[in-house]
């Protein structure tokens, strides 16, 4: 495979996780949301290993995870949710290459903590105030298409989805 079609692959992948990904924000319910969230995760993995983003990849692979443990009532509690923070510092830790390792770091251990909280409104600020920007600026630096554009459309859509929610609330069973 020539590196141009490995880009344009990558690329697609990443497109398809865009997707997926932007559409989350949409669903009333916790649940339904870290489940296409999973999803769009396994397909952020396959992309960011085909761009050589070893720190984005195995962030999103340890999402995955996480996303399971979200919607599996007797895996959401404490130790696991330590597990799955450690488990993202020892990615960080194993691929670092540079500042923007740190800035996924911190979005995905800020969303691991605010995801176990289960409050729907929270999780959506984190999303548009920390999470987003932080991939966003990773995403640029890195030339990740998919990855660009999910974090704007995700913060056009996490604030679409706070107004459309205001009035009735947010599911946070």
């Amino acid at each position: 495979m020539t590196p141009e079609t490995k880009q344009i692959i990558a690329q697609a992948i990443g497109i398809v996780a865009m997707v997926i990904c932007i559409s989350s924000f949409q669903f009333k319910k916790n649940k339904h949301l870290f489940l296409v969230q999973g999803i769009s995760s396994t397909l952020f993995f396959i992309h960011y290993l085909l761009l050589g983003q070893e720190a984005g990849a195995f962030m999103n692979l340890l999402s995955i995870l996480r996303s399971i443990c979200l919607n599996v009532k007797i895996l959401r509690n404490r130790v696991l949710e330590i597990l799955l923070i450690l488990g993202f510092l020892a990615i960080a830790i194993v691929t670092y290459s540079n500042w923007l390792t740190i800035l996924i770091l911190i979005a995905q251990i800020g969303g691991t903590i605010v995801f176990w909280q289960n409050n729907a409104k929270r999780i959506r600020i984190f999303q548009l105030s920390v999470s987003s920007p932080c991939w966003l600026v990773h995403n640029v630096f890195n030339f990740s298409i998919g990855g660009i554009i999910t974090e704007v459309f995700n913060i056009i859509s996490t604030a679409v989805s706070m107004i459309r929610f205001r009035k009735s609330g947010f599911d946070d069973k």
